[in-house]
């Protein structure tokens, strides 16, 4: 299953193994303000769609389609 939700003001997204509870991956997204994942969903292929609202600027070592600094980003992850 995936876990979605906010730690110390940071969006979070996890994921954990559904025979023994134990964590796969989580990523994590840090910035200056309060962030916050506010839907997640799982695609045909597997991968995880999550609607990460931003509460300052994030780098995400990849092109970033769209305005600079956004306040909501739709993030894929690919697990």
């Amino acid at each position: 299953p995936v876990v979605v939700g906010t730690l110390n003001g940071d969006a979070l997204i996890a994921s954990f193994d559904a025979s023994n509870g134990a964590m796969r991956w989580q990523k994590q997204v840090a910035t200056a303000g309060t962030d916050s994942v506010f839907n997640a969903g799982i695609g045909t292929t597997g991968d995880i769609y999550a609607v990460v609202n931003l509460g300052g600027t994030f780098d995400f070592g990849k092109p970033r389609i769209g305005p600079p600094a956004p306040a909501s980003v739709v993030m894929r992850i690919v697990p």
